[in-house]
């Protein structure tokens, strides 16, 4: 097992509808390919890769859901030809 990391959370494959705002202010209606309690990763185009950059802060939200759901805060961890991987910052821990 020789460069491969092991996962620290069970993955979930789930495709569903999120917003991405990105250091500049820019947003993104994307999807979500799947996620963990650590992470998220999302399909995105051509544009959002082209905006995305490793190490950057950006602040993810579900969309379609019957409740205002909240705002978290992420790190783009890896980008690749289907998308960007996001670890989620527990910023509560943080006192923020």
């Amino acid at each position: 097992m020789l460069g491969r990391t092991l996962r620290q959370s069970q993955r979930i494959a789930v495709e569903l509808p999120m917003k991405i705002i990105m250091p500049d202010g820019g947003s993104f209606d994307i999807h979500t390919w799947d996620f963990s309690d650590s992470g998220v990763f999302l399909k995105t185009t051509d544009e959002v890769k082209q905006a995305a950059t490793v190490n950057s802060i950006v602040f993810v939200q579900f969309q379609g859901t019957n409740f205002k759901p909240p705002v978290m805060t992420a790190k783009i961890v890896r980008c690749t030809e289907v998308g960007i991987a996001l670890a989620l910052i527990d910023t509560a821990s943080e006192g923020h």
